[in-house]
């Protein structure tokens, strides 16, 4: 992926760090528009004002894509002191109409996608951030692999697993849901965002 295309904005939480070094390696993310590595008792409150300013400074007060990189479990991301979640996704209603992606990279996050709830319904958080965006919303439904190069810059490569992208309208489409009788395209993020 390449993300100094466009206008495209990181935010990373630090523990994400190598935490099997001694001490952790302290990993920063690839360069973008802009990035941010949140310091860990930011509040959830504080992170979005934060990249409301970000995307107000960019041409238009509108970007491509918002990546979050965090830690992640069923319908939420843990970034600095608090997680963003079906509890407070309202706060994402700041960026309504300011951004056409918003990306997840973190673990499971689209994984509250249980057999009874449908994928299009608005309880799941990928599709409730979406709808409070008016952005298209990727979320992955299983653990996500990162490495890190000789910078210390993080590298996410391939999506593992099934990944899912809402739309506002309460669509949605299916990547890499692999079963014996459908073999769904992998998802090329960058061909996504920027066709």
């Amino acid at each position: 992926m390449n993300f100094r295309r466009g206008h495209q904005v990181i935010v990373h939480d630090p523990g994400l760090n190598d935490p099997f070094t001694t001490p952790p390696t302290a990993l920063t993310p690839p360069v973008a528009y802009r990035r941010w590595t949140v310091h860990p008792q930011n509040s959830a409150t504080f992170i979005m004002q934060r990249i409301t300013q970000y995307i107000d400074s960019a041409p238009n007060s509108r970007i491509d894509a918002l990546h979050f990189m965090g830690h992640g479990n069923l319908g939420r991301i843990r970034i600095g002191r608090e997680r963003f979640s079906s509890q407070n996704v309202n706060l994402f209603r700041a960026l309504r109409g300011k951004v056409r992606y918003v990306v997840f990279f973190s673990c499971r996050v689209g994984g509250d996608t249980r057999g009874w709830v449908p994928r299009n319904h608005f309880r799941t958080f990928g599709a409730r951030v979406s709808e409070a965006t008016g952005a298209n919303v990727v979320v992955a439904q299983q653990d996500q692999e990162y490495t890190y190069n000789a910078q210390n810059i993080i590298e996410f490569g391939t999506w593992e697993g099934p990944v899912d992208v809402y739309n506002p309208s309460g669509g949605w489409s299916a990547y890499q849901a692999y079963n014996p009788f459908r073999r769904e395209t992998p998802l090329r993020l960058e061909n996504l965002i920027f066709g």
